[in-house]
């Protein structure tokens, strides 16, 4: 297999060879553990002095000088015989004379954890044997050769890590990837280091970063979604809120209108009694025992019925028919003359005090005494609750009558403000829900059916009914 070295290392090695040639015999190289050393003596070996004898020698904290100097002779000569109780030098002296030594290159690995009585040994075998005798040796320590060229050994670049990594790991990430880029820059331009990196352990990591970012994308699309919903309900309530003004308002074309006759002078009478006198929508002054036409000049009156069928649309006619009988059976009260009765019918007609008093009168006369009816009712129920809504009028002394008509039993009614004035609603319910009003819609009776009732949520009732603050 071919030895992958990066640039800068192959140009020390050249280096180290070009020294030798010019005459230097050793050689240190020097630097902290894991930067390459051995890596580089095993290269020199491979690749340099070809024709040479070559000795390597890996050295440990337990290895023993015996064993040092067997090692280097039995790769020096042949079946060396070796005198333990002689020096190194003596003892290759001694087999030199015996055998015929080539040319050597010595490389030794860690020499800091051999003697000093040794390392004196192999500086002088390099001076004193004719041959070539090349030492080179790598340390973490300054060692005590007293002729060696010492080389430091530097630690990798950041881009000489990058290369030294790609010849040995096909996919790796980008240079400037965060989390790849943190692991270069803590290996310190250490190979040993650099060599450790799991491309399996970073492929789970930026597997488990890639699924975090989906969940993060989805949960934002799944904020987007709620936020939208919210947006499109609130819409829908304000379309909704439009279409019913418009419903109202298309309702209120088809009201009826009622315009008040001005009586003419001519047909002003005077009151001969101090009973209560009422006017009612017909400009009648009615009282106990007597109703007689008197002039009132005021703007027609517009009187609004929601949704009104034919029969309660007569409701008027009717109260003037039974006004017309109560006229045919009350006789006449005087029989002054007809210029008294005029000033007597104007002096009414422009007293304020009496036009108030005749309003007073009208509402204690009423059907149904003024008041919030169910309203506090209706506040305290639920918002999603729904009621059917039976008529809505502007005239509360059209509820009783109404409720008699169709014998009404089980009912609500609330008050609010519409076209400027009070309204009241006569509904049914409640029901949970829109669909179990319209089921209970199909029976009622067919006068009630001809009104057109509709569905109306609590919640809409309470923003008509807060319309009276």
């Amino acid at each position: 297999m071919q030895v992958q070295i990066l640039p800068s290392r192959q140009s020390l090695i050249d280096r180290i060879e070009l020294q030798y040639e010019y005459g230097q015999s050793l050689i240190c190289l020097l630097g902290s553990s894991g930067l390459g050393k051995s890596y580089l003596l095993e290269s020199f070996v491979t690749d340099k002095f070809l024709d040479f004898n070559k000795v390597y020698l890996q050295l440990t904290p337990r290895v023993t000088e015996q064993q040092v100097i067997s090692q280097l002779l039995e790769q020096l000569f042949t079946n060396p015989l070796i005198d333990y109780h002689k020096s190194l030098s003596d003892n290759y002296i001694q087999l030199l004379e015996q055998q015929v030594c080539s040319n050597t290159v010595l490389v030794i690995d860690d020499i800091h954890f051999l003697s000093e009585e040794l390392i004196d040994e192999i500086e002088h075998i390099s001076e004193i044997t004719e041959n070539a005798f090349y030492v080179l040796s790598a340390s973490t320590s300054k060692v005590t050769f007293k002729k060696s060229a010492n080389i430091y050994f530097e630690a990798l670049s950041y881009d000489e890590s990058i290369a030294l990594m790609s010849m040995y790991f096909v996919d790796l990430p980008n240079k400037h990837e965060p989390v790849f880029k943190a692991f270069v820059d803590a290996a310190l331009g250490n190979p040993a280091l650099l060599l450790a990196w799991e491309p399996t352990k970073n492929a789970v990591i930026k597997k488990k970063n890639k699924h975090i970012l989906m969940i993060l994308s989805l949960l934002f699309v799944v904020l987007i979604t709620i936020l939208l919903s919210f947006l499109f309900n609130k819409l829908s309530q304000d379309k909704d809120q439009d279409a019913l003004k418009l419903r109202l308002r298309e309702t209120s074309e088809k009201i009826l209108t009622i315009n008040e006759p001005v009586i003419n002078k001519k047909n002003i009478v005077s009151l001969s009694n101090k009973e209560e006198k009422v006017v009612n929508s017909k400009g009648l002054i009615k009282s106990k025992n007597i109703a007689v036409p008197v002039e009132v000049k005021k703007e027609p009156e517009r009187v609004s019925v929601d949704l009104i069928d034919e029969s309660f649309s007569k409701v008027d006619h009717q109260q003037q028919k039974k006004y017309s009988e109560l006229t045919k059976e009350t006789p006449v009260a005087t029989k002054q003359k007809n210029d008294q009765k005029l000033v007597i019918a104007e002096q009414i007609v422009k007293n304020k005090n009496d036009e108030a008093e005749l309003n007073k009168s009208q509402i204690k006369n009423s059907a149904i005494n003024v008041n919030n009816y169910d309203n506090a009712w209706f506040l305290k129920q639920e918002d999603p609750l729904v009621m059917l809504q039976l008529i809505g009028v502007s005239q509360e002394s059209l509820l009783q009558k109404f409720i008699d008509d169709h014998e009404l039993k089980a009912y609500k009614i609330y008050k609010s403000k519409r076209y400027g004035g009070s309204w009241w609603v006569i509904t049914i319910g409640p029901f949970s829900s829109m669909i179990q009003s319209q089921e209970y819609k199909q029976s009622l009776a067919l006068k009630l059916e001809k009104l057109q009732p509709f569905s109306k949520s609590i919640k809409n009732i309470k923003q008509e009914i807060a319309l009276l603050k």
